[in-house]
């Protein structure tokens, strides 16, 4: 054995460590020694350690009662300011004694490091031969990914392989901590616990625990796999399992979602468990079974797609036998089999160069399975309409189910849609949903200077499931031309608007072709922005009177066919709109003035609008009274924003019919959100009975109210509420109060929810509404990091209160 002062630097062959000595004497000291070790070869050197970076050493054990390491014990080292640790690993220590080519010992304040990893100790062994290294007394190991303490550890650590025995650890990453009696590292993705102790609890607190026989920690799969496990919640054992695995990170993973629980007074107890299946980075699925207890065992499946030119998703729920044999003497037509009722949903969209395919299909069994069951439905596939709004919304209370196929080519001027649109009527008494078989729709756009003009074909074939006298079906031919010539210099803004539509029909059971309507129309758009910036506030006012002239023909007493036609929403954006509806059936409203002035505040900075008040007047020319619904007559419309980035935000709008001297429709919204998880909520609509386009029926005055509250009532305690009415019927929509905890290691909901929820029954040769309340409860309960249980009520939130997120939480 050979104390050494000095020594040189020796070529060593791959993987293993060389020592050759240049001078040998006799040396004792307290000076520190430096050790540098490259990768391939080891330079040994004697030299005054300058920089000593300890923030791992030593470091104390957590109090009784606590396992694992916290952060502060911790953090990653940071060499930066370390000259030539690129590549080399350095060691220092008191004292050394080495044997060449075969050991070297070294004691006191043992400090091996590289840009990887940092290892302390009292005293470590190295072998030459080999690449191991053991380490004894206060043993600490830091890397990128992971933290540990123990007694003694030995292995080649330098390539992240050994073990460490009586070790406690941290990984900040999933924020796992423990103990165990040896803790084995395979590379520095992964290691393995042995008779060990787990939590993820933040906050340095133990509130639940996981022991278990083995427990393997993968960071490449994102996910702790452990064998044998008992939970312990405040040390008392709670579940035991014989295989358990949890994932650490936000990535997608298969396994199984959290378990759903809730009670109904239709279904009974609801559990509902999901198994995740992480197929592709572009391709998923879920199989799930909820059971009901008072109407049996629902199979539910999703798949979902996304790629670069495609995105679909598809969903699908069986229930083999219905326990609820009361099923009311359903009507033939619509009869409801209670051993086999099922629902099926498909989403699927696909891009190639200019082509488009688009697919929305839902069928159920029967009228009544989503009511029943309220299960997922695949994204869009719910939307009547030609439109895909963004907001959720209730399978429950649909009237139909979309089942739309298209085909669509575009390239820079010409658009081209060729689709088939049918419906699985879900409210018989709406039967008279009127359906495209098929459809097809080109429209060329062109521009010459400013000018711009567009042209568009429509041609339909209508048809109805049962035929309705009173409604249209047939055939459809729309021609539409125009000419836009926009103009704005600094004063202003014009844009002048030129042309015609042309409308055929042809109803089915004629021979000869049908009316045909002509309504050109000329439209001029003009006004002005006024700016004003304020010379110290950081807001800038702008003012826009502007005015809208129509000059047009169309039909007084021609008949609605409503087709795919709709009433503009009346309020001040679309007075100056030149049409009263959307859709190909109705033209311009006739002679048309309208008034306006939009006054907005925003943020300089950011052009962030604060506010903004719009007051408008429309007057259309005409001595006849006002058509079934259509925009006649003097009518004011009045809006107001507040959007600032305050607490308060909210939205009125008023539109009011002179000659009915009556407000046509009204909507109010108002939140409060200071911030946090706190949210009040205010929202009432108001509209007066009006005709429904192209049909007889008249849609009756409808007065809807609506609040929301969500505060905190303490410490960790938190209230939530959610009540809905129709004034015109004075019957509660949806009521819901719930209280929630959030520890630092736990939550809580719990909810009470009563909800109108109407039947359709056959009663004496027709349908009538069975109108039906029904109540439930959830319950949620989660242990942060681990597991949850059961099902809360942001679904509900998310539904029902404009704005809020999960995150709102």
């Amino acid at each position: 054995m050979t104390e050494l002062s000095q020594s040189g630097i020796h070529q060593s062959t791959p993987g293993s460590l060389l020592i050759s000595p240049i001078m040998a004497y006799s040396w004792t000291s307290a000076k520190t020694q430096m050790f540098t070790m490259p990768h391939r070869f080891l330079r040994f050197g004697l030299r005054p350690l300058l920089t000593l970076i300890a923030l791992c050493a030593g470091a104390p054990l957590l109090a009784a009662g606590s396992i694992g390491l916290t952060t502060a014990q911790c953090r990653n080292p940071d060499f930066a300011g370390v000259s030539g640790i690129d590549g080399s690993t350095h060691i220092s220590a008191l004292r050394a004694n080495v044997r060449p080519d075969a050991f070297a010992e070294i004691f006191g304040d043992v400090l091996i490091y590289n840009k990887d990893v940092r290892l302390q100790a009292d005293n470590a062994q190295l072998s030459f031969t080999d690449n191991r290294i053991t380490l004894n007394n206060n043993v600490s190991i830091v890397d990128a990914n992971l933290c540990i303490t123990g007694t003694r550890a030995s292995g080649n650590f330098l390539i992240g392989e050994g073990s460490v025995e009586q070790a406690q650890f941290l990984q900040p990453q999933s924020n796992l901590r423990g103990s165990a009696a040896e803790i084995k590292l395979s590379g520095r993705q992964r290691f393995e616990l042995s008779e060990g102790v787990v939590t993820r609890c933040p906050g340095g607190t133990d509130f639940w625990q996981i022991s278990s026989g083995s427990l393997v920690a993968d960071q490449v799969q994102s996910a702790l796999t452990v064998k044998d496990m008992v939970l312990r919640i405040k040390q008392v054992p709670v579940l035991y399992l014989p295989y358990l695995k949890i994932p650490v990170t936000t990535e997608r993973q298969s396994g199984f979602l959290p378990i759903g629980l809730s009670q109904n007074s239709r279904n009974g107890v609801e559990t509902d468990l999901k198994y995740y299946f992480n197929l592709r980075s572009d391709l998923d699925a879920t199989l799930g079974l909820r059971h009901m207890s008072q109407r049996g065992q629902l199979f539910e499946a999703e798949v979902r797609g996304l790629g670069a030119n495609q995105q679909g998703q598809f969903n699908g729920a069986f229930l083999p036998e219905d326990r609820v044999t009361d099923l009311r003497s359903l009507a033939p037509s619509q009869n409801q089999d209670a051993s086999n009722r099922n629902m099926m949903s498909l989403f699927y969209d696909f891009k190639l160069a200019g082509l488009t395919t688009k697919i929305n299909f839902s069928k159920a069994s029967d009228l009544n399975f989503l009511r029943d069951f309220d299960s997922d439905l695949a994204p869009y596939s719910g939307h009547l309409g030609g439109l895909r709004p963004a907001n959720p919304q209730y399978g429950s209370i649909l009237p139909a189910l979309n089942q739309r196929i298209s085909l669509q080519y575009e390239r820079t001027h010409l658009k081209a849609d060729l689709s088939y649109q049918g419906f699985q009527m879900l409210v018989p008494q709406l039967n008279q949903q009127i359906e495209k078989r098929p459809e097809l729709d080109i429209q060329y756009n062109r521009s010459l200077g400013r000018l711009r003009g567009t042209t568009r074909l429509r041609l339909t074939e209508s048809r109805m499931q049962d035929p309705d006298p009173d409604t249209f079906q047939g055939q459809r031919q729309v021609f539409d031309a125009q000419l836009t010539w926009p103009y704005e210099n600094a004063l202003g803004y014009l844009q002048s608007t030129v042309g015609a539509k042309l409308r055929r029909y042809r109803a089915t059971q004629e021979a000869e072709a049908g009316p045909v309507f002509n309504s050109p129309f000329l439209h001029v758009l003009a006004g002005t922005r006024l700016t004003h910036r304020g010379g110290t506030r950081s807001i800038d006012r702008i003012l826009e009177p502007k005015i809208s002239i129509t000059l047009g023909r169309n039909h007084r007493d021609q008949p609605q066919f409503g087709i795919d036609s709709a009433w503009l929403e009346p309020n001040y954006p679309s007075m100056f709109n030149p049409y009263a509806s959307v859709g190909a059936d109705w033209g311009v409203s006739g002679h048309t003035l309208a008034l306006g002035v939009d006054h907005r505040w925003l943020e300089r900075s950011s052009g962030h609008q604060l506010g903004r008040i719009s007051v408008g007047q429309s007057y259309q020319a005409t001595t006849d009274q006002p058509a079934r619904g259509g925009r006649r007559g003097h009518q004011t419309d009045f809006q107001a924003e507040l959007t600032s980035a305050g607490a308060i935000t909210g939205r009125i709008d008023l539109s009011y019919q002179h000659q009915q001297q009556a407000i046509a429709s009204g909507f109010l919204s108002l939140s409060y959100r200071p911030g946090g998880s706190t949210l009040i909520s205010l929202q009432h609509r108001y509209r007066t009975a009006e005709h429904l386009f192209g049909q007889a029926g008249i849609m009756p005055e409808s007065s809807v109210s609506q609040i929301a509250l969500q505060a905190p009532i303490g410490k960790g305690f938190q209230v939530r509420g959610l009540w809905g009415r129709n004034n015109r019927a004075s019957k509660d929509i949806e009521s819901l109060l719930g209280v929630s905890y959030n520890g630092c290691c736990w939550t809580v909901d719990a909810a009470y929810r009563k909800s109108f929820d109407p039947k359709l029954t056959w009663v004496e040769g027709q349908y009538q509404i069975d109108a039906q309340t029904r109540t439930g409860i959830f319950f949620s309960f989660e242990l942060k990091g681990l597991m949850q249980i059961g099902s809360d009520m942001t679904r509900v939130f998310e539904r029902s209160v404009p704005g809020f997120t999960a995150a709102t939480r």
